[in-house]
């Protein structure tokens, strides 16, 4: 009747020892995304503090699987080695996790940004463009149409997301689920497909406006080529179409052909020139 009482309490320590396992695994391998560069920046520390939770929820489990069995199996009753397995994993995660968290808080990070990337990407699409047909810009009333009509830029270029998540193990994403940068004429060393991105990009949203004064691509001086605003789609105008509520009202973001893709605080706004060319 004994042995008929122990073997349940066996069963819940060796689940208790396989679920530590399991969660050592997961916390090891969100380490590998809170290594790496994601958008924004603090989502690396995000990862980190998942991969926290999860180690110690992982030693709090293979804890309670050895209590369990020295509770019911005496003191002197030696740890299965799944325990044993689970424990040396446990306290190496464990190990791992906080070094990293200690090294994410002290490194100077490194940032990818879509926001400036993107911008510079549809100003060298617009130069493309205007060398083909006598200087002259996209019409703005359609510009959104006409460079992803004749493939200068992808529906990607024309977004910012809201964060972007890459593939810390080197290549794309797996099943196809990275969408970010595309293919074709991405300015950034990030392999195309590493990252997802969210919201995805679709037809007929664009985080960018045109400023409509700019007949012609600027090819020196501050004029603005580009700039953020509002969702929409082939928007064009100046200052009044300008979001500032994506940076916190902290500025907006700008191209110029003297400085490209660059932050504007929003002391300085009044400085920029709308007049184009």
């Amino acid at each position: 009747m004994k042995s008929i009482k122990v073997k349940p309490i066996v069963i819940i320590a060796k689940t208790a020892f396989a679920i530590s396992l399991i969660l050592s695994i997961i916390s090891f391998f969100g380490c590998s995304f809170a290594g790496t560069v994601h958008y924004p920046a603090n989502l690396s520390k995000m990862f980190c503090v998942i991969s926290n939770i999860v180690c110690v929820l992982s030693m709090l489990c293979v804890c309670t699987g050895i209590a369990i069995i020295k509770q019911f199996h005496g003191r002197s009753t030696s740890i299965p080695f799944l325990g044993k397995l689970s424990l040396g994993v446990a306290i190496l995660v464990c190990v791992f996790v906080i070094y990293l968290f200690s090294w994410i808080n002290k490194r100077s990070i490194a940032v990818f940004n879509p926001g400036p990337s993107n911008m510079n990407r549809i100003a060298k699409a617009m130069l493309i463009y205007a060398n083909d047909h006598e200087d002259n810009m996209p019409d703005p009333n359609s510009w959104c149409d006409i460079l992803i009509d004749q493939g200068y830029v992808a529906l990607e270029n024309l977004c910012i997301p809201s964060f972007g998540i890459r593939w810390p193990f080197g290549g794309r994403w797996p099943f196809g689920v990275g969408n970010w940068p595309p293919k074709e004429g991405a300015n950034i060393t990030l392999y195309p497909g590493s990252v997802i991105i969210f919201p995805q990009p679709m037809a007929g949203h664009c985080d960018f406006a045109m400023n409509r004064n700019c007949r012609h691509f600027p090819q020196d001086g501050n004029p603005i080529l580009l700039f953020v605003s509002k969702p929409g789609w082939n928007q064009s105008g100046g200052a009044e179409l300008a979001d500032m509520d994506r940076f916190g009202n902290e500025g907006i973001l700008v191209y110029r052909a003297s400085e490209g893709g660059t932050f504007v605080r929003k002391e300085h706004i009044s400085k920029l020139s709308w007049e184009g060319y």
